[in-house]
């Protein structure tokens, strides 16, 4: 490989690619709470609110073992800059349509279709970027730094979205939305890209691209311990996904709470993270404790949240999931750490892709049960039920000795 990368973690190219991507993400976070908020408001249906917020995640079961072979032949800078453009494009329009008074959850169903079409793309690309811009060495402190572009774009977009929702509407939240993703693909179009020689002559990039799918899902079942992370991680997105849906439901029917409460105490969970992910990147995790540091969070931050739906005020509730944010850091740096050393560079983008694809495939299902059954059970129930769930099965990999080998050994290019 024609290498640029800096020797330092705050690089150029980093740095680009950590702000564009931190503004549109603080954008996206803002429309996710108004979309939430607006279909509960004009339907009065948790069921319907869950379909909608679904939309974004089914593309992804789809579309990402196809979008990572083809963004293992193509330059990863310009899936990200072609990826926040059609976003743009997409969000203004859709901005238009609530300007004029004409949209409706069905338009939004769409809307996050195709949203979640081009995030199948851009996330395998991102964290296939990475260590292309980033030495190893600095490779487990550069996913820490940069899961504070969710933290933090969480923190900022939950604080501010409830309110903005609440004075502006939903069509001046959707229209920011799509300001921040062109500023994203301008700041993307400066970064500078190594040029992978992996990639191979022109006859290896016009082979088909379902042999590139089938190479990728092979090599998944050849690195030990992968498949049972992968499927491990599969169902606790079930879980943790549907008790992020019966967030919503929870804070909407609480007296004294509602979107601006939601918004706060969701800004503190992920304070809590950007908290962690700042402490984390400032500091090296020995792989011989990478299990540890995947296993013991996950158990701890769920027992926490078991607790959070009883406590009476809002600040005991904030202040709980501040700390449960803060304890859950690690999971998300080391099984990502993990990844892009284990893999081999130029199946980065089908591997992970496939990664996200079966992470993710029960995510839409998720939300879509957790929406109906909040019809019918109260979310003081049902969150600590999957809370104490998810502390069980991060408890249990514990006994899993090819998944610890997984998270505390790479395989090295």
């Amino acid at each position: 490989m024609n290498s640029t990368r800096s020797g330092k973690l705050w690089n150029r190219d980093f740095f680009l690619l950590w702000q564009g991507h931190f503004v549109s993400s603080v954008g996206t976070v803002i429309y996710g709470i108004a979309v939430s908020f607006f279909v509960l408001e004009e339907t009065g249906s948790t069921a319907l609110m869950g379909i909608v917020g679904a939309s974004v995640y089914i593309p992804r079961a789809i579309v990402s073992p196809y979008a990572g072979a083809v963004i293992d032949r193509v330059r990863k800078k310009r899936v990200l800059v072609a990826c926040d453009t059609l976003a743009a494009i997409l969000l203004i329009s859709a901005a238009i349509i609530a300007i004029r008074g004409e949209l409706r959850p069905a338009t939004l169903t769409v809307i996050g279709l195709a949203l979640g079409t081009i995030q199948a793309f851009f996330r395998p690309a991102t964290q296939a970027l990475l260590p292309r811009i980033v030495n190893e060495d600095n490779l487990t402190r550069a996913n820490a730094a940069y899961s504070t572009v969710s933290s933090g774009s969480d923190v900022i977009g939950r604080f501010a979205g409830g309110y903005l929702f609440g004075l502006l509407g939903s069509a001046v939240v959707i229209l920011v939305n799509g300001v921040t993703f062109l500023f994203s693909a301008l700041t993307e179009l400066f970064i500078r890209e190594p040029i992978d020689a992996k990639r191979g002559d022109p006859d290896s990039q016009r082979r088909s691209v379902w042999n590139d799918i089938f190479q990728g899902f092979k090599l998944l079942g050849r690195i030990p311990g992968l498949r049972s992370i992968t499927a491990a991680v599969a169902f606790l997105n079930f879980c943790g996904f549907m008790i992020v849906t019966l967030y919503v439901p929870l804070f909407y029917n609480r007296t004294g709470l509602g979107p601006p409460a939601y918004g706060v105490a969701m800004a503190m969970s992920t304070l809590g993270g950007l908290l962690g992910s700042v402490l984390f990147a400032s500091v090296r995790i020995p792989a011989s404790r990478r299990a540890a540091f995947f296993i013991v969070p996950g158990v701890v931050s769920n027992l926490l949240i078991v607790a959070f739906p009883y406590l009476p005020t809002l600040f005991m509730m904030s202040t709980l999931i501040l700390v449960a944010g803060f304890v859950a850091t690690p999971i998300n740096v080391v099984l990502s750490t993990a990844l892009q050393l284990s893999v081999p560079r130029e199946y980065h983008g089908r591997v992970f892709s496939i990664v996200g694809m079966i992470g993710g495939i029960l995510v839409p299902l998720a939300m879509v049960v957790g929406g109906a059954l909040a019809e019918r059970l109260p979310a003081e129930i049902l969150i600590p039920a999957n809370a104490m769930v998810l502390a069980i099965v991060f408890g249990a990999m514990a006994l899993s000795r090819r998944s610890r080998e997984f998270l505390e050994t790479a395989v090295r290019e």
